[in-house]
């Protein structure tokens, strides 16, 4: 797996949990915690199928993730880039598509850009490390993406997602 990028040997910290919480995200696994620690309220994520700004966008992509697909499973992660503003890492994750069985592999780059509180702003999901698509087609695409999957999707108030709480 090679995006022409080397390979980080020695990662922060600080890079490390932000790695683990986007393998979380990616592996259909959302929570309200991850949100918190790792991102703000206004970033942006983006990919070929959406551009998501703000959190109402953002969490229905990756709640809608989990929707879509039975599996989410990681096969091969590297870091590429570890940095005080941008953290960087390649992935290869198998997806299965639920009731279809089908899974499609997708190798992509995932560049984080972060604030100086070390949150994310700008998560770019580069599929076989290409920018998404911004031309006069796409664009419009992938905001109506990100304007409709909230609508569809239901993403548990932080409240009843909190262990232990009693559903009243």
């Amino acid at each position: 797996m090679s995006n022409g990028e080397g390979y980080v040997e020695n990662v922060s910290p600080r890079a490390t949990q932000l790695i683990q919480d986007s393998i979380d995200l990616f592996s259909a696994k959302p929570s309200h915690e991850i949100f918190k620690r790792s991102w703000t309220p206004d970033s942006v994520f983006e990919d070929p199928l959406c551009y998501a700004k703000g959190e109402r966008q953002y969490k229905g992509q990756w709640w809608g993730l989990a929707a879509a697909f039975s599996k989410c499973d990681l096969k091969a992660w590297h870091v590429t880039k570890d940095e005080p503003t941008q953290v960087n890492y390649v992935q290869r994750v198998a997806y299965t598509f639920k009731g279809l069985g089908w899974t499609k592999e997708i190798i992509s780059t995932i560049s984080m850009e972060l604030n100086k509180d070390g949150k994310v702003i700008h998560m770019q999901d580069r599929w076989d490390h290409q920018d998404p698509p911004a031309n006069f087609i796409a664009w419009p695409l992938r905001r109506l993406n990100a304007l409709a999957v909230p609508l569809f999707v239901t993403i548990p108030s932080a409240d009843k997602a909190k262990p232990g709480h009693a559903d009243l």
